[in-house]
């Protein structure tokens, strides 16, 4: 619809703004024209009022979340964000200046990372766990991040006081006590 119909006039342009209150944005499948027409036109405009954000790094959108970064340096503006789903990373830096902007989301309450492999043996996972553990408002975390020869989850050194919910890839051995036992140390 914003391709559509946003700039042909004010009337469509009132339109869209009364209708659309909240944005979710998928751009998991999405070209890259497109991609770069919404952030570079569309995004700047109401950032306030983005909700959902889907970013992936798969086979048919490579490098799109180099390039939101790059169209998006920080993630404050994104002041009304409560859902974040980054997909196939396998870039440590990456995750953790995703992670390290997370903090700056005020109202971010789901935090996703789905098929993300980290190949490098001499990355501090420490760093990305805490970085999650420390949002304030995160009740729902799905963990689809693996570490290189890595078969145990890293466990978290700080308290999170709002996670409920929390799915960790299937190929990392963690018992379910060992969360508590870290956080009470």
């Amino acid at each position: 619809l914003l391709r559509a119909f946003a700039g042909l006039n004010s009337h469509f342009n009132s339109l869209l703004d009364n209708q659309f209150q909240n944005y979710n944005f998928k751009f998991n499948s999405i070209s890259k024209s497109d991609f770069d027409t919404i952030c570079q036109d569309y995004l700047p405009t109401f950032p306030d009022r983005i909700i959902a954000l889907r970013l992936s790094d798969f086979n048919d959108t490579p490098g799109q979340i180099n390039s939101f970064l790059s169209y998006n340096p920080s993630f404050h503006q994104f002041i009304h964000l409560r859902s974040l789903t980054i997909i196939s990373v396998d870039s440590y830096d990456i995750l953790l200046t995703i992670t390290n902007q997370c903090q700056s989301l005020p109202n971010l309450t789901d935090l996703n990372f789905c098929f993300c492999y980290l190949q490098d043996n001499q990355i501090d996972c420490q760093l990305i766990i805490n970085n999650i553990w420390s949002l304030p408002k995160l009740i729902h975390c799905n963990f689809g991040i693996e570490f290189f020869k890595q078969q145990k989850f890293c466990l978290p050194t700080i308290v999170s006081l709002s996670i409920k919910s929390l799915n960790i890839s299937n190929k990392i051995s963690l018992k379910l006590n060992q969360i508590n036992q870290s956080n009470t140390k």
